[in-house]
């Protein structure tokens, strides 16, 4: 079992607990979380909320906390949905989404942008007056930076416009060796700028866990970036489940293999700043020596790249993904057994014993290594871990 509560989204006080008959939440790498709770509208507790008011989309953060063994632990933590309600059914669903679905909201602009006039985000070029050109005054630009710190620094700039300084707490700057340019008049969001740094090759995880202000009257969410050194966010330790029969913690093992996507051509396009077309090309041929048939893959969503060398880091991270059947290994674990809910999270490692499966061969003895991809649970003991093959 768990809290829910709703909050003020831009300042995370006001945190009002939800009286609840339900609630689901998910977690996955590298995308904003997920949940939902549903309240029996008939409630008196629930009535006296008055949540049609109370629980405003785009105003109010949906909360949904487990207990765990020495505290509690976030699930997911961020803005709220557009409720439903069911009045035959006498149900009011609310629900919500991690931090990052705000930055999907919100663009890569400085905040000097608000006193630009719009009909001067394209100039004349000084060094041709018969073309146009970004007006520099909204170009966002990062040199000397590590990837983690130039997601920082998008997120840092989003922060400096009106009404925009949300309980974010970020991480120190680390130099580095990348730089990353923006124009204002791309309109990039925030998401999918720092969607295209994830994507690069050894491009970062990101993750921004919910916690309790320090006085616990309200939510802040922290920052955590994977380095260039070590772009996987992972816990040292490595987690251990017995999967065999007769496992009273462990329950459920499904196995699903994914061929989809398979290539070994991977192409991508950009330059719609410079009004260029560029294209690069990566190829790998160790799919077509096992005896594979050539398949490509294309990326068009790179238009305002306008690096060769970024672009081509792009395909090179897009075969990368596709080099090779996808094993997804999905089982359910006690909440309160260990390891416990809140030791384990998205990227961490585990050791997985299986012994007697009829479809799977015996472990070794310190079991399969695998890496948690996604985690699932609701007000139940379950919790519904998702594992895939280290490095997928």
């Amino acid at each position: 079992m768990g809290t829910v509560f709703i909050a003020d989204l831009l300042t995370g006080r006001r945190i009002v607990p939800i009286p609840y008959t339900s609630y689901r939440w998910s977690q996955r790498r590298n995308r904003a979380d997920e949940c939902s709770a549903t309240v029996d509208v008939l409630d008196d507790d629930v009535r006296a909320l008055d949540l049609r008011n109370a629980a405003t989309p785009g105003k109010t953060a949906l909360a949904i906390v487990e207990e765990i063994e020495g505290g509690e632990w976030f699930a997911c933590a961020g803005p709220l949905g557009q409720p439903s309600y069911d009045r035959d059914g006498g149900k009011k669903t609310l629900p919500g989404k991690g931090m990052r679905r705000f930055f999907e909201d919100r663009t890569v602009l400085p905040s000097a942008a608000l006193d630009i006039d719009p009909a001067d985000f394209v100039i004349p070029d000084p060094a041709d007056t018969t073309k146009t050109m970004p007006n520099p005054a909204l170009k966002t630009e990062f040199t000397g930076w590590s990837l983690g710190t130039i997601i920082k620094k998008l997120i840092e700039q989003m922060m400096t416009w009106p009404a925009s300084d949300l309980p974010i707490v970020l991480p120190a700057d680390v130099a580095g060796t990348h730089e990353k340019t923006y124009q204002g008049v791309d309109f990039k969001s925030v998401e999918s700028a720092i969607s295209d740094l994830i994507a690069r090759e050894n491009g970062p995880d990101v993750a921004l866990a919910a916690r309790y202000q320090e006085d616990r009257r309200g939510v802040e969410w922290v920052l955590t970036t994977g380095t260039d050194e070590q772009p996987a966010i992972r816990s040292t330790s490595v987690h251990r489940w017995d999967l065999s029969a007769k496992q009273t913690s462990t329950k459920g093992l499904k196995v699903d293999w994914d061929g989809d996507g398979l290539a070994s051509v991977a192409w991508a396009t950009g330059g719609r700043s410079l009004d260029v077309a560029l294209v690069e090309r990566v190829t790998d041929s160790n799919l077509i020596d096992s005896g594979f048939p050539l398949r490509e893959t294309v990326n068009t969503s790179h238009t305002d790249v306008v690096e060769r060398p970024t672009l081509r880091a792009y395909a090179a991270a897009d075969l990368g993904q596709v080099q090779g059947l996808v094993e997804v290994w999905i089982f359910d674990v006690k909440k309160d057994e260990k390891p416990y809910l809140g030791q384990y999270n998205i990227g961490d490692l585990c050791d997985l014993i299986i012994v007697g499966d009829p479809e799977i061969p015996d472990s070794p003895p310190g079991g399969y290594r695998r890496e948690i991809a996604a985690l699932s649970g609701d007000e139940g003991d379950w919790v519904t871990v998702t594992t895939v093959e280290v490095g997928s």
